[in-house]
């Protein structure tokens, strides 16, 4: 399948060659670049214009909560623009009178074919194929989580959001150490998934589980922490590294799960987690990141 773009209009048509209809209303089209999880730095090219981007990304579903995008990608020919046959445009109806005896007219388009994103997939098991959306001015950057084909022999790819803008500092990649630099990221994102759509607990919960995989694997790459400790042994060792901020960022994270139990509110007569309590949490995350030098807030 391809797609052609009219840059000056901003329309869009589609076909199986080079005969092309109308798409109406326009899909969402947006420049993309594929990298992998193991890269330092994740940034895309500039491009002298957007319609010159190698890859676009053509979104068909998009939910806000989950944020979960469902799309196709389209790779850039090898000459721009290219010379379509097309039916004309409902956006642009003058072009009726300019028609041949097959109802189309000739007109340059900026095109693209489908890409298949399986010849991307890295082959390590420890890495992951990260998609970045936009410009070099402002991008987002996705984890691809599933590619599906169609019947017109297309790949639906479903990509999720990497990490939430503003909740958490920005993550410096290359200060986590690399052994586990990967189930760090990984805890980070389910904690950021949990912000959007779950409650204070579970939030709570998802921030336990980020500072066990912050401080353990902190410590375990200076020799001072093994493998399995729980977030109380963790917070010790911390402290006994005169992490003193961190140590009790991760502490109140750690008393804050407690309260999300049952037994321990009637035990101890605590209240019970608010969002703000868990909006808290999220912040001692970060703190603790910024501490060990891994992010810095923007």
């Amino acid at each position: 399948m391809n797609i052609g773009i009219d840059d000056n209009l901003n329309l869009v048509y589609e076909s199986m060659s080079r005969w092309g209809h109308a798409l109406w209303p326009a899909p969402l089209l947006i420049p993309a670049q594929t990298a992998s999880s193991a890269e330092s730095q994740l940034k895309p090219l500039r491009f002298e214009s957007l319609y010159a981007a190698p890859l676009i990304f053509r979104e068909d579903a998009f939910d806000p909560v989950s944020r979960v995008r469902r799309g196709r990608f389209y790779r850039a020919g090898m000459s721009q623009p290219v010379p379509w046959q097309v039916y004309p445009h409902p956006a642009a109806p003058e072009k009726f009178d300019k028609t041949d005896a097959t109802g189309t007219f000739s007109k340059p388009l900026f095109t693209f074919s489908s890409h298949s994103l399986t010849t991307e997939l890295p082959r390590a098991s420890n890495q992951q194929l990260l998609v970045m959306l936009g410009s070099e001015e402002s991008f987002t950057i996705w984890s691809v989580i599933a590619v599906e084909k169609t019947v017109t022999r297309e790949e639906l790819v479903t990509l999720k959001a990497r990490q939430g803008i503003g909740v958490l500092p920005r993550i410096n990649n290359d200060a986590i150490p690399e052994a586990s630099r990967e189930k760090v990221l990984t805890a980070l994102d389910k904690l950021v998934e949990d912000i959007y759509r779950a409650g204070p607990e579970s939030v709570v919960d998802r921030a336990r589980e980020a500072a066990t995989a912050v401080l353990g694997t902190y410590l375990q790459d200076r020799g001072i922490a093994k493998p399995g400790m729980d977030l109380d042994a963790l917070i010790k060792k911390m402290d006994e590294d005169s992490k003193v901020v961190a140590a009790n960022a991760a502490n109140i994270v750690r008393l804050f799960h407690g309260r999300g139990k049952t037994a321990v509110q009637e035990k101890l007569k605590v209240r019970p987690l608010r969002e703000q309590d868990a909006e808290l949490a999220v912040q001692c995350i970060g703190t603790i990141l910024c501490e060990l030098g891994w992010a810095d807030w923007i």
